[in-house]
């Protein structure tokens, strides 16, 4: 899997749920958010880089919303 591809596939899915859902709790507070928890998963068999892209940047997302 090319890295060049899936970083510009989780950039697009972040810059769309951004976009729609505005900024997270978490980057409006001051201070560095020490970690963020995305979860586990693994790629399907035969997932395109789209798809997993999207999937790691909706699993950043939804990290960054957690309180």
């Amino acid at each position: 899997m090319d890295a060049e591809l899936l970083g510009a596939a989780v950039q697009a899915e972040l810059t769309q749920l951004l976009a729609a859902g505005g900024l997270p709790w978490r980057l409006t507070q001051a201070g560095p958010a020490a970690t963020l928890d995305g979860g586990q998963f693994s790629p399907e068999v035969g997932e395109d880089v789209q798809s997993l892209g999207a999937r790691i940047a909706r699993a950043m997302y939804a990290g960054l919303e957690e309180r």
